[in-house]
């Protein structure tokens, strides 16, 4: 196997002045190099409008005589943008290019842009872009750059050392990223949103997001409440031991408070209880047994050289109890707390050492053992029914004996038995009770936030003289992202800032990347025959998910959506974080446990049954008579479109089968059943740091249909699509470098992927060969990463290196990510032709703006300690990396930027999955 040997590509390489491979500049900085980048781009596109208007002037003077106006070099007007009105226009040929004679001539068509006619430094005229988001996006790249650096010795570095000078980590952060930026932006839009007043116009779940928001803003509230309501939701468990003297210790079972966390607080100690399509059958669901999640990362508990963490996580613990202790004016022991803290402490270590590293949880199969309820009980030595029928009955969902789980984790099942045996209950009680504290102390006061934010300050880096973020930022992203606000609060923000044009182009793009992936997948060597076509198939199956429902714009739909949302009150803002949560884990119990077999409705008025099948039921190649569809049942597509007709005279009814655990049997019941009892699967913000695909888990902006396709379907948030990720009215190039890449397809691409069909079942699809052949393969990425030394880290935790093993999925879709976004750019430009450049940096093709603009999107400032926690706990690569390892294993990075075998971004020996 061939593997980079182990070094730093971080390093700071040996420079030279230069700007493309060819070409060289000076050693000494001149005036140019002082300039900003801003001025930069301005003073070339000042020079490329002189050129211009001079061509300008020849030809208004040789054609004084002449009918031709200045308005035929225009571009079409719609293509033109209200706030950048070009100078002058290339008028592009509409005939056919001279090679139109040749049989294989590509078509060509008039650039989508306004363009001006402009010298490269070659001396060859060139095409430059006259948008103002061209200029904006050139004045953004020469500002990150730093042209020093030879782009074939550290990429990263030429294209992002400028935005590393300029764009240090800012208080309250470990990183600074482009996601930071654009998440900053965002939180801006949504304030503008959740602060306009409620109106009568208002949808009421518009109204609702509002109302959560103007609770958590009212700051004078939340201090003059204190810690009281977190107090006493506590004191439904008996209290928090060391915080309070009136605990009993015979009135606790763990058990009940397992049960009741599991709902009330989402928190998954000991044992994490979920439900989620089956992994072997994604046509329905199933209750599944995991292991718990951990209050800090695993290594913290189970690496015995984290004595300065243990030593500020126990003083965190100690601060927050006297903080409860005070609120309940109540005077603990500082001995017994001391214990407390030592005991938690202790049982937390003996928990991360029975888990199983996240490094280690890559086998789908492995983590695959169904059983019954009866079965489990007797595996485990423990009792389920009770903890489980508590659990469920939350929704409504009665589970016996018999019921059917899935147990992902044998080995941490068994053991943490024996565990919780040997525990007393006081410190089972004070673990679950910090669990509880530490997720809910930051809807209190200040001082428990500063609290928090004082141990993140040193596990993290993070460092501020004010411990807090802008409160209209925090309550803008809190009422975006918690739980279940989201995709209300979407709906107006794609009303107000989304584009159609970035829909419709990111879908274009979208198809462009399903086919490049397609073309690599035919073009791979060592699939077999057998198993290619099937790969091959499973490309064709993925659905998308582009910007936002169609939906969107539907008031009816999106009340039915929050049909069971309650009321919210402005003044009491930690009582609607508890609300939101219960209803959350509820409802999607019923919601994700509930196979609907059938839904259909019954029409009275035939004609609104030809409006209805007009607008949902055509593409279902349904067909039906008049008597079928007014006296029997009419097949319906699915949930969320049957939400959309509720201003016809319907009645929608849907079947449910004893596949899944739906209240009444087989009973027909009426759709309102149902949609009282639907919720979204997952929480949806506006908003992810990447694009999503899922194999395992929904889109954040829709509801998906209850079928296969869910499984196997690549989603694009309208968040993101947005500067540096989409750039609309620039070059296609920065977009497929952009989000083009960010949106790679998984399907087959991760070891997740690779073990799923088209459906996302984890059923054995590969033959033997073409598995071990993966492995093989996918072993290179791992080795490659593993032998990248951090020698930052020394101080911190010498000898640390990138973990190949953790992050190999996510470095496997990077890699070939880039090769499929690259392969999917040049279809669009034999669609359309050669796109023009940008201003200021004519120097540079579209092919090599486009991995110019990828790594763009990966410039970072990180802390050592943030740098350190993302290489313990995170599946994904340092930005660095996500951009030196991919483009230095691609050929045709090197064939374009002119980089010499041997190079640092063109070794010898590279890595290939896909």
């Amino acid at each position: 196997m061939e593997t980079l040997p182990q070094t730093s590509m971080d390093t700071e390489m040996a420079t030279i002045n230069r700007g493309p491979p060819g070409t060289q500049e000076p050693a000494r900085q001149g005036l140019w190099r002082r300039r900003s980048g801003l001025e930069k781009v301005l003073l070339g596109v000042c020079g490329v409008a002189l050129v211009a208007c001079a061509a300008l002037v020849g030809v208004v003077t040789t054609s004084s005589s002449s009918s031709t106006s200045i308005s035929s070099f225009s571009a079409p007007v719609e293509e033109q943008l209200p706030q950048a009105q070009p100078l002058v226009l290339a008028q592009e040929s509409k005939e056919d290019p001279p090679q139109a004679a040749q049989a294989a001539a590509k078509p060509v068509k008039a650039s989508r842009l306004p363009v001006l006619k402009g010298p490269s430094r070659t001396g060859q005229e060139v095409e430059v872009c006259n948008t103002l988001e061209c200029t904006q996006a050139a004045a953004e790249f020469v500002q990150a750059m730093d042209t020093s650096v030879d782009p074939c010795n550290n990429f990263y570095k030429f294209a992002c050392g400028g935005w590393m000078d300029t764009h240090p980590v800012p208080d309250h952060f470990s990183r600074w990223n482009q996601f930071n930026i654009l998440e900053r932006e965002l939180d801006k839009a949504l304030s503008t949103i959740l602060t306009e007043p409620i109106s009568l116009e208002d949808p009421h779940p518009i109204a609702k997001a509002k109302t959560f928001y103007a609770g958590c803003m009212d700051e004078e509230l939340l201090e003059k409440m204190g810690s009281t309501p977190l107090t006493d939701f506590l004191g439904q468990f008996g209290g928090w031991p060391m915080a309070t003297n009136e605990w009993n210790a015979t009135s606790f079972d763990w058990h009940t408070a397992f049960a009741q966390s599991r709902i009330h607080v989402f928190t998954d100690y000991p044992v994490s209880v979920y439900v989620s399509p089956d992994n072997k059958d994604t046509y329905t669901s199933a209750i599944y047994i995991d292991q718990t999640s951990l209050a800090l990362p695993r290594s913290v508990f189970v690496e015995p050289e984290n004595n300065e963490i243990d030593m500020i996580y126990k003083l965190y613990i100690t601060n927050i109890a006297q903080l409860i202790a005070e609120s309940l004016s109540q005077t603990v022991d500082a001995t017994q707390m001391e214990k407390d803290v030592e005991d938690l402490l202790a049982f937390e270590k003996k928990l991360a050492a029975i888990t199983t590293p996240a490094e280690h949880r890559r086998n789908v199969n492995r983590m695959y053992n169904p059983m019954t309820i009866q079965e489990l009980s007797s595996f485990s030595s423990m009792d389920w029914l009770p903890i489980l029928s508590t659990i469920f009955a939350s929704a409504d969902v009665t589970v016996t004996l018999d019921t059917r789980v899935i147990v992902k984790e044998l080995d941490f099942i068994k053991n943490i038995t024996r565990l919780m045996s040997s525990t007393s209950n006081r410190t089972h009680s004070n673990y679950i009770l910090w669990r509880h504290v530490k997720r809910l102390l930051h809807f209190t006061t200040q001082a428990m936030r500063d609290a928090s934010f004082e141990f993140s300050e040193v596990a993290s880096g993070v460092t501020a003289e004010k411990p807090r973020k802008n409160r209209n930022n925090e309550c803008a992203e809190m009422s975006n992202d918690y739980i279940y606000l989201g995709m209300a609060i979407a709906t107006e923000y794609v009303k107000d800032y989304f584009p159609q044009q970035a829909k419709n182009e990111t879908n274009e793009m979208v198809e462009d990347l399903r086919s490049a992936f397609k073309s690599l997948l035919k073009d791979n060597k060592w699939l077999d025959e057998e198993t290619k076509p099937k790969t091959i198939e499973k490309a064709d199956f993925i659905t998308k998910f582009v910007g936002y429902p169609d939906w969107f714009g539907n008031e009816t739909a999106l009340e039915t959506y929050y049909l069971t949302l309650g009321d919210l009150d402005n003044k009491t803002y930690f009582a609607n974080i508890m609300a939101l949560r219960l209803r959350r884990f509820g409802t999607n119990l019923f919601h994700l446990t509930c196979y609907v077999e059938d839904i259909f409705v019954r029409v009275k008025d035939f004609q609104e049954l030809q409006i209805l099948r007009h607008r949902f039921i055509a593409e279902s190649e349904l067909n039906f008579t008049y008597e079928e569809a007014t006296n029997g049942r009419l097949p319906f597509l699915d949930v969320l479109d049957s939400a959309e007709i509720a201003g016809f005279k319907t009645t929608v009814f849907f079947k449910p089968t004893n596949k899944g655990l739906c209240l009444n049997g087989e009973k027909e019941q009426p759709m309102d059943y149902l949609l009282n009892r639907i919720a979204p699967p997952t929480p949806p913000p506006l908003i992810l740091k990447t694009a999503i695909y899922s194999a395992s888990s929904a889109f954040t902006l829709q509801i998906q249909p209850e079928d296969g396709k869910k499984y196997n379907s690549i989603s694009i948030p309208a968040g993101i699509l947005q500067p540096p990720f989409y750039r609309p009215n620039t070059m296609m190039a920065l977009n497929y470098g952009g989000i083009g890449q960010d949106t790679r397809s998984h399907t087959a691409s991760t070891t997740r992927g690779a073990s799923t069909d088209k459906d996302g079942n984890a059923l054995p699809w590969w033959s033997n060969e073409t598995s071990e052949a993966f492995k093989s393969h996918a072993q290179c990425i791992v080795d490659q990463y593993d032998a990248i030394h951090l020698p930052e880290l020394d101080e911190l935790q010498p000898n640390t290196t990138l973990n190949g093993i953790n992050t190999q999925g996510e470095n496997i879709a990077d890699n070939g990510g880039l090769r499929e976004a690259l392969l999917a750019y040049k279809m669009y430009v034999d669609r359309y032709g050669e796109e023009p450049r940008l201003p200021g940096l004519t120097d540079y093709s579209p092919m090599q703006l486009f991995f110019l603009s990828n790594a763009n999107i990966w410039c970072s400032s990180i802390t050592n300690e943030g740098l350190l926690n993302q290489v313990l706990t995170d599946p994904h690569s340092p930005g660095t990396f996500r951009v030196l390892v991919p483009m230095s294993n691609m050929e045709e990075f090197s064939e374009i930027w002119e980089c010499p075998v041997g190079s640092n971004m063109n070794p010898e020996h590279k890595c290939v999955v896909w």
